[in-house]
Order: structure tokens, then sequence, then C-alpha cells
């Protein structure tokens, strides 16, 4: 009723409200209990239950319990894919483009926690795929940049340097060509200086003599 639908979106201020304080353990509970009325309302194959499972997710990950990050990211990754591609609403431009942003968030959270666990074909696999649905579609160029520069340090770290380079190059470009950011930003300050550490480290100079 009118009073379960309140909760939910009360819920999710007080858990929004923990997120930006950092008070993970505090935002999981609240989102967890949001949880059991978005059951009772709309139930849990409902957008409403995959953008909860997608913040509980993303609690999870900043509190360092990968486990059930994984866990809730993955729900909500079933979920998501199932709105956007079986079920899409080619008429309601906005819940589609939701939708494509929340996969997107999915699969930065996925990747993020291979990441961690030094998984880096699996962390590639969830950061290409942000990379190519940003391809597609409209994309915020600091989200763009910080998917690339994932990619370019799972391409260094695997020795695949002029790959890294290459996606570096792309995104000190877009930053530096950016209406927002510009030559002097903190990102294209940063991106330029891990460009130019790229270029003088030893696994680059040694490819170069391989080449």
């Amino acid at each position: 009723g009118p009073e379960e639908v309140e909760m939910i979106g009360a819920s999710q201020l007080i858990s929004w409200y923990f997120m930006t304080n950092k008070q993970y353990d505090l935002a999981a509970k609240a989102i967890t209990q949001e949880l059991g009325v978005i059951e009772r309302v709309t139930g849990l194959n409902s957008s409403d239950a995959a953008e909860a499972m997608l913040r509980l997710g993303s609690a999870h990950l900043n509190n360092g319990t990968l486990e059930a990050a994984e866990t809730f990211f993955k729900r909500a990754l079933d979920l998501y894919e199932e709105l956007y591609f079986l079920h899409p609403e080619p008429d309601d431009e906005d819940v589609t483009f939701k939708h494509l942003q929340a996969l997107r968030l999915v699969y930065t959270g996925l990747g993020n926690i291979y990441y961690l666990r030094g998984n880096d074909s699996l962390a590639e696999e969830f950061y290409s795929k942000v990379e190519q649905s940003m391809r597609f579609d409209y994309f915020n160029i600091a989200e763009f940049a910080a998917t690339l520069q994932h990619l370019a340090f799972l391409k260094w770290r695997g020795g695949r340097v002029f790959e890294a380079e290459s996606l570096l190059q792309e995104v000190l470009a877009a930053l530096e060509t950016s209406d927002t950011y510009g030559h002097e930003d903190h990102r294209t300050i940063a991106t330029r200086n891990l460009l130019h550490t790229l270029r003088n480290s030893p696994e680059y100079r040694s490819a170069q003599k391989c080449q």
C-alpha cells in the first residue's frame, strides 16, 4: 500500500545518507530492510529490487566484504539484463537509459571486485563491457576516463604496455578537449603523469626493444 511505498522511499534516503557519510554497515542494514519491503510490494524481480541490490553490492564493496558484494552485484546483473535486454521499454527513453546506466554500475562493481582479487581476466571482461557500452551511447567523460584507466592498469600489469598506452592516450585526448575539464584539470594532469610513468617504465622500454 501507500505506506509501504513511502517506507521504500524513506529507506532509500536513509541508505544514501549512510553511503555519503561512509557508514557502509548502516547503509547495508537499511538497504536489507528496504529489500524486505520491496519483496512484499513489487517482488524481488522488479526494477526496485535490482536498484536496491546494486546499492547493497556497493555498500559491501566499499566495506571490503567482497563475497557479499559479488553476490548482490550478480543478482542485480541478472535482473537488469532481463529488464534491459529481454523487456526493453523503447517508448520510455528515461527508463531504458536508467537501466543501461545501472548495468554499467554493476559491471564496474564486479570489475572492481575481480581487480582487487587479482583476477585480471574477469576484471578486464567487465571493464570492457562498460567501455563498449559507453562507446555506443552518451557517456560522462569522467566515468569513461576512469573505465579506460582501469583497463590500462590491467593491460600494463599484464605486460601489454602498448595497449595500455593507447588507452591512456585516448583518455588524455578526451580530457584535454573537454569543455568541462581541459588541460589543467587534476584528472588530465594525473593522466598525463601516468602516461609519462608508463613510457619510462622498465616494462615499456623492454617492450620497445622487442619491436
